[in-house]
């Protein structure tokens, strides 16, 4: 123990770079305490936003999850200039929606999307269902104050879904695709999802929804298409042409092509229309791979047709009718007529 305490004692000071300075010293203690806390500092918590205990809701959102994880530009003529003029909106009155938002707590570009989807992006209408301001509602929901402003009536429709917002976790600067899709179609109703259908509501403008439309309350129509935009179409083009992520860590989205014709000069594919469509049709139902209508609607049914007519032919099944899968069915048709000549008079 002795010797111990000697060593202490005769082992020289290393001098610090302060010295004898004692308010240096503890400068210094400050910044290596702010320095340590720096560097062990952990990166945010991601926010899960699929339902932790609804169970109607965890289904609605896992269906969306789907929906988004595949989707795909498919915007009709009618879409066009529509989505552009849906784009300027919002560059011109992007800090109205962002003060609904500060208030609300839900993004400013879905509430966007929900108004253009509403009103055509009018500032005269309620948000809740587009009826006109300083009237009382007739649509549903009609149950609301008669408000002549529209920041406040719009804070009024979407705190009505509060209870939606904070199940899936929604704040003012949430950006995943499947909470907002799923906040859309709860705001709309569910009543696609009952029947198992993609909301046009939401996907509209996307290779998610071809068909089908309530033309009226608790009436449905499987042959009615819905012309308006959906709001996924609307948020994924509004982050395309801002360049932002699409999903977390991920790539902004493509830019759709509004210029070209809807329907290639050179191929067919999913969401072309006209008659070379219904020509194609008319030609896989000869073959035997097509037994839907002759509509000239390139959809799921005919993409399917053509997949299983590429792969009995064993080449690519991409769903696509390029110049080889033409001149293969121009094949299959002549080797039909020949046989069909053969037992013929």
């Amino acid at each position: 123990m002795l010797v111990t305490i000697a060593l202490l004692f005769s082992t020289p000071v290393q001098a610090g770079p302060c010295g004898a300075n004692i308010d240096c010293a503890v400068e210094i203690a400050q910044i290596t305490a702010t320095e340590g806390a720096a560097t062990t500092k952990t990166k945010p918590a991601v926010v899960s936003h699929r339902p932790a205990t609804d169970a109607k809701m965890q289904r609605v959102y896992d269906r969306n999850a789907a929906r988004v994880k595949d989707m795909g530009w498919l915007l009709r003529s009618y879409h066009k200039r529509d989505i552009q003029s849906f784009y300027a909106n919002w560059q011109k009155n992007k800090a109205r929606y962002e003060r609904v938002a500060k208030q609300t707590g839900v993004p400013a570009e879905l509430i966007a999307a929900l108004h253009w989807r509403e009103s055509t992006g009018s500032f005269s209408k309620y948000l809740h269902q587009g009826d006109p301001l300083g009237k009382p509602a007739v649509r549903v929901p009609s149950n609301i104050p008669v408000f002549h402003d529209w920041e406040k009536a719009a804070v009024h429709a979407i705190n009505m879904k509060k209870t939606i917002r904070d199940r899936l976790s929604i704040t003012q600067t949430t950006t995943d695709p499947v909470a907002l899709a799923t906040f859309a179609e709860y705001y709309n109703g569910l009543g696609y999802h009952y029947k198992g259908k993609p909301s046009p509501y939401v996907f509209s403008g996307t290779d998610q929804y071809t068909s089908g439309k309530y033309i009226r309350d608790r009436v449905y129509s499987s042959k009615v298409r819905d012309r308006q935009l959906g709001v996924m179409a609307m948020v994924q083009y509004l982050r395309a042409m801002e360049g932002r992520p699409w999903t977390a860590g991920g790539a902004a989205p493509s830019k759709p092509d509004l210029e070209g014709s809807y329907q290639s000069a050179t191929s067919l594919r999913r969401g072309d229309e006209g008659q070379r469509v219904k020509s194609l049709q008319l030609q896989l139902q000869r073959l035997g791979f097509y037994d839907g209508k002759l509509d000239g609607d390139f959809g799921r049914g005919t993409q399917r047709a053509v997949k299983a007519f590429q792969d009995a032919q064993e080449i690519s099944d991409d769903g696509v009718v390029g110049s080889g899968t033409q001149g293969k069915i121009d094949g299959a048709l002549k080797d039909l007529a020949a046989r069909d000549g053969s037992h013929g008079p």
